[in-house]
């Protein structure tokens, strides 16, 4: 997996297959997600975060299987429960 964790609060953002292009820019993040055999391919502007406040990491063999957006904080390469999730 690839993860989008924001860079002042250790805020997953996103967790995307290896197989998605991730290209982080100085304004937004874009996806280009591939064609699955349920999905087209398809793309994904993120224009409320870039480069500029989120880090990319890859490779990311342990991500949650309840993974949402915000729900963790991956902090040196590991896995907390985000204190401040208000969700189940």
């Amino acid at each position: 997996m690839q993860i989008i964790v924001e860079k002042g609060t250790t805020v997953a953002k996103f967790a995307e297959l290896d197989t998605t292009q991730i290209n982080m820019m100085d304004d937004k993040i874009t996806m280009v997600v591939a064609e699955t055999d349920d999905m087209p391919e398809y793309d994904v502007l993120v224009g409320c975060h870039s480069s500029n406040d989120c880090f990319l990491f890859e490779n990311v063999t342990d991500t949650p299987d309840d993974f949402l957006g915000n729900k963790y904080l991956y902090v040196a390469e590991v896995w907390k429960k985000n204190p401040n999730w208000e969700g189940e």
